[in-house]
């Protein structure tokens, strides 16, 4: 499963993250149910909120973040010169 191979990658460097588009509500945020994110057998919550540094804290492997999230990390990454490119999964 792509997730197990990310979560190597991740043990290596944390440098991978899962993310999504707004298409899948904030089931969780809004008291609706305990994962907001489900796809058959996979399931998962959005990144923490006021999480700031979601692409690289150590914590937030399991959770999905948004494009938003990960555009920021990335761009943040290029204009400091850090031109390594984290592996990301897009749901």
């Amino acid at each position: 499963m792509m997730k197990e191979a990310l979560r190597l990658y991740n043990q290596e460097r944390n440098k991978a993250r899962m993310c999504a588009g707004y298409c899948y509500d904030w089931n969780v945020k809004k008291k609706r149910g305990d994962w907001d994110i489900i796809i058959e057998d996979f399931h998962a919550k959005w990144n923490l909120e006021n999480d700031e540094i979601f692409a690289i804290n150590q914590d937030s492997f399991e959770q999905i973040g948004s494009i938003k999230n990960i555009i920021i990390y990335v761009f943040d990454s290029f204009k400091s010169g850090k031109r390594r490119m984290p592996a990301f999964f897009y749901f």
